[in-house]
């Protein structure tokens, strides 16, 4: 029975140590490949802090990215090029309907101010 339990448990320390062994490049595709799930799964609802925490993420590995020596196969490298461009979509689009509910909001509040300025509600009154 000792025996038996050695065996298993020296296979799966074994195995766990096989899993754990994937290169840098693999690791850094694996996060980018979470964050486009969690953008595809979860984009709609995320709130704005969320966003803000999957981009300083994005930019901290991006930043490694640049800063540090990698070695991709061409294969991987296709595959970083298409995540990013998925992620960085992700964000500009998450950051115009920000900017499109800021706009809306200042020309509602353009267009009070200009009836305020040239009185288009005083003449209503008469």
């Amino acid at each position: 029975m000792k025996h038996i339990l050695r065996t298993t448990f020296i296979a799966i320390m074994a195995i766990m140590l096989l899993g754990s062994c994937k290169s840098k490049e693999e690791k850094v595709l694996n996060r980018l490949q979470n964050m486009s799930q969690q953008i595809e799964k979860h984009g709609d609802e995320m709130t704005s802090e969320q966003w803000k925490k999957l981009y300083d993420e994005y930019t901290d590995l991006h930043s490694k990215l640049l800063n540090e020596k990698y070695d991709f196969t061409d294969e991987q490298m296709r595959e970083l090029g298409r995540l990013e461009g998925k992620i960085g979509k992700a964000f500009v689009k998450h950051s115009m309907s920000d900017f499109g509910k800021a706009a809306g909001e200042l020309i509602e509040k353009g267009t009070e101010f200009l009836k305020g300025l040239t009185g288009a509600d005083d003449d209503k009154e008469d």
